[in-house]
């Protein structure tokens, strides 16, 4: 038996990567469309969220980043949705900018859990991300270090 014990609130951790124009490296998830994402999921019961956020992304992409700053950038609580008794926080981390072309020929995805990656501009991203991401990621331009919000209407679609 572990002595550790699991959250009683999921916890998400999700990454930042700019390129050197400014793009964000957006994610599809596998069987998970029409949503994009930016690389992150789910803390375990033995990580932290910077451990997370870095697994992560290895997972996902095939590829080790350093943190650019070790704090988040953005903190959220997302209150729980009608019939549900849990809410959750989600972390942003900025793993810095990056140049797209090196950073490309580095990353392996990984079968199963990413469809596809591409770089994004932010106006752009943010009619594409999850709307739950989308509105953490407008706070963080608008340079707001936390966030609570109510959860998104499963009917929503994104543009395009």
């Amino acid at each position: 038996m572990s002595d550790t014990k699991r959250s009683s609130l999921p916890t998400h951790c999700r990454a930042i990567i700019t390129d050197e124009t400014g793009r964000w490296l957006l994610v599809l998830p596998a069987g998970r469309p029409p949503w994009w994402f930016i690389p992150g999921g789910t803390q375990e019961d033995d990580q932290s969220p910077r451990q997370t956020v870095r697994r992560e992304v290895r997972e996902e992409l095939g590829v080790w980043l350093r943190l650019a700053n070790p704090e988040p950038v953005l903190v959220s609580w997302t209150w729980p949705r009608r019939g549900k008794r849990r809410g959750r926080y989600s972390f942003l981390f900025d793993l810095g900018v990056h140049d797209a072309a090196a950073l490309d020929a580095r990353i392996v995805l990984q079968a199963g859990e990413i469809a596809e990656y591409r770089w994004v501009p932010p106006p752009l991203a943010l009619s594409m991300l999850h709307p739950g991401l989308a509105e953490r990621l407008a706070a963080w331009q608008r340079g707001q270090r936390y966030i609570e919000q109510k959860p998104f209407d499963l009917a929503l679609r994104p543009a395009g």
